[in-house]
């Protein structure tokens, strides 16, 4: 199953922040396989892509000029020319959004009222699940290194056999903290839904407004993230920087240095 399944899957429901999954979604069910690798594609490459030349985007798909233009005209507009407008207009509606966090983290520190009510729900939880799989992996274990030593009842979710029985299990009083970068990890998304089916508290870690979680998390901070063009990996200063933060505010809350 692709990325774009599981976006369509997830955002049933809740708010959509890109218009492109809102066009596509009724929609990308019933398309071929080749239209479904554009969509994916778009998706998974939304901000590289708003400047691309037509032939530029089908060499990067590895399809035809041909079916990029019948792909605009299936999800609505009148050529790719008219598509790439649209997506540029939401793009900056986006990044108007993100200035707003990246403000915060570059000029006036984060948002401290939020992390005051982030870690008092770490604090009051009677059991605080940590999620965070590929490549959200090593700043769920930073979470999971600093939180551990802080407090009871802690635990680090693994995609292990025994884990859908513990997910039965959860109940209010649990909060769920996960950390998910697009593409979202289709376990990840389920055990949040899950989660929230039983009551528990949500928190999301997470690289854009465009995420499946916003109709199931109490609280999320988002981060703008940037992929080495080598190595394909998320730089994650941010976030690491945001945990180190987190943590200040947990121990002034506690009277500390």
């Amino acid at each position: 199953m692709t990325s774009m399944n599981y976006l369509v899957q997830s955002l049933e429901g809740s708010e959509r922040a890109c218009i492109f999954p809102e066009i596509i979604e009724n929609k990308y069910a019933h398309m071929s396989p080749g239209n479904k690798k554009i969509a994916d594609y778009i998706y998974n490459n939304f901000g590289d892509i708003l400047f691309c030349t037509l032939a530029e985007l089908a060499g990067h798909i590895g399809v035809s000029t041909a079916s990029i233009v019948r792909f605009s005209h299936l999800i609505g507009y009148s050529g790719y020319s008219d598509m790439l407008k649209s997506f540029q207009a939401e793009s900056k509606s986006l990044s108007i959004m993100q200035k707003s966090s990246r403000d915060l983290i570059n000029n006036n520190g984060f948002d401290r009222i939020q992390a005051e009510k982030i870690c008092d729900m770490l604090k009051s939880a009677n059991i605080v699940y940590i999620l965070g799989y590929m490549d959200a992996f090593g700043s769920a274990a930073e979470m999971l290194h600093r939180l551990f030593p802080l407090r009871d009842n802690v635990h680090f979710a693994r995609f292990l056999p025994g884990w859908d029985d513990i997910l039965g299990l959860l109940q209010p009083g649990t909060v769920v903290f996960l950390v998910s970068f697009a593409p979202h990890y289709l376990h990840t998304i389920n055990s949040a839904k899950a989660a929230k089916s039983r009551g528990c508290k949500i928190v999301t870690l997470t690289d854009s407004k465009l995420n499946p979680y916003v109709g199931l998390c109490d609280d999320f901070v988002y981060f703008d993230l940037t992929r080495n063009p080598k190595s394909k990996m998320y730089d994650i200063t941010p976030v690491f920087a945001y945990i180190d933060f987190l943590f200040d505010v947990w121990f002034e809350g506690e009277g500390g240095a």
